[in-house]
């Protein structure tokens, strides 16, 4: 019914999110715990950043190298 994240600190497993379904629609969400309290992101939007992050997210390295080749695209 749903997916968990988890990931060993110390030895100890450590549940940290959970791919959850709304019982309404079915929609997905990635749920993360957040001071405390769940947080629900829709997967559908999670995938149009991940698509985003892809295209337009680079390092700090790679920027220094377009600025020093003259390369602005």
């Amino acid at each position: 019914m749903q997916l968990e994240l988890s990931c060993d600190i110390s030895g100890e497993k450590h549940y940290f999110a959970s791919f959850v379904a709304d019982p309404a629609n079915e929609s997905l969400a990635l749920e993360l715990t957040v001071c405390g309290r769940p947080v629900r992101i829709a997967v559908a939007q999670l995938e149009s950043l991940i698509a985003a992050a892809k295209k337009d997210v680079h390092s700090e390295a790679w920027y220094d190298k377009q600025l020093a080749s003259g390369n602005n695209s």
